[in-house]
């Protein structure tokens, strides 16, 4: 059970934003690749800026599980390397 909680977790936490992350990075240079070059603008604006504010956010996530990762990692270091 420890095992799960103090690698698993930040791990599924950092793929699941990592997810989302891609997700909008593809949506947004898709909405951008019609905007420029096939002049397609119907809503364009509303989702890019809702792809960016995933994106963000999904960024966030990212650095968040990182930071858990790095502070289970220093407060269980001991326990592991006796």
């Amino acid at each position: 059970m420890a095992n799960l909680i103090l690698f698993w977790l930040p791990a599924i936490l950092q793929s699941v934003f990592l997810v989302l992350f891609t997700d909008a990075a593809l949506d947004t240079s898709t909405s951008l690749f019609r905007l420029n070059f096939l002049e397609q603008a119907t809503g364009a604006g509303t989702k890019i800026s809702r792809c960016l504010r995933i994106f963000v956010v999904s960024s966030l996530g990212m650095l968040l599980a990182a930071i858990l990762e790095g502070l289970l990692a220093v407060i269980f270091a001991p326990v592991f390397l006796k």
